[in-house]
């Protein structure tokens, strides 16, 4: 290879067949690549896609672990099991699963259920769910009264649909709300203790 006055001047043997056939895909790879970016070929989910969720979703099971560690039940059937029951659909359910848990002491089970499920006031300690109409959290908390079953929401901010534990859920943190009134009514005991953990979580 030499430089003359118009710039580089191959002098090497010519190119062979494979060698320019390669170097033309090459050169066409680079070119699209210019016109679509790697990310959207890739459909990568964006950063809080990927990291939000998780995190809100063991805040969560964080949240409803502290909750019920606090809890007493009268006379519970299974006094060293926690069972609880979770009504679809849910967004931020994923971390609570069933185990030994350390914040409660006890074995808890977790199992999915219909809101309209007739083993529902005898086969669960504490419910949690999602997304419900009014008229289905009216007909599920008339089906409650007499029967000692914790109700915590991931969607009921105000504790207007009559949960005992309202989520109060943001990218930032969780927290929640407390209805004294259900909770009351519940005949389950809950530590005041719990209304620090409250306050730390605002």
């Amino acid at each position: 290879m030499g430089i003359n006055q118009q710039g580089f001047h191959y002098t090497g043997p010519l190119l062979s067949g494979c060698f320019r056939r390669a170097l033309r895909v090459l050169l066409f790879l680079s070119f699209i690549s210019l016109i679509y970016p790697v990310d959207l070929w890739a459909q990568n989910p964006s950063p809080s896609e990927n990291n939000s969720l998780p995190a809100q979703q063991q805040e969560v099971a964080n949240t409803v672990m502290g909750v019920l560690s606090y809890s007493r039940w009268p006379t519970p059937p299974h006094p060293e099991t926690i069972r609880l029951c979770v009504i679809a659909p849910v967004k931020f359910a994923a971390g609570l699963v069933p185990g030994n848990n350390n914040m409660t002491g006890k074995m808890l089970t977790v199992r999915y259920i219909s809101a309209d499920s007739p083993t529902l006031v005898n086969d669960c300690d504490a419910l949690y769910s999602g997304l419900m109409s009014v008229e289905q959290q009216h007909s599920l908390h008339s089906r409650l009264v007499g029967h000692p079953v914790l109700t915590i929401s991931e969607n009921d901010n105000d504790c207007a649909l009559l949960n005992a534990f309202c989520l109060v859920i943001s990218p930032a943190h969780v927290g929640f709300k407390l209805n004294l009134d259900t909770l009351a009514r519940s005949n389950v005991r809950v530590s005041p203790n719990v209304l620090q953990l409250a306050r730390e979580k605002e």
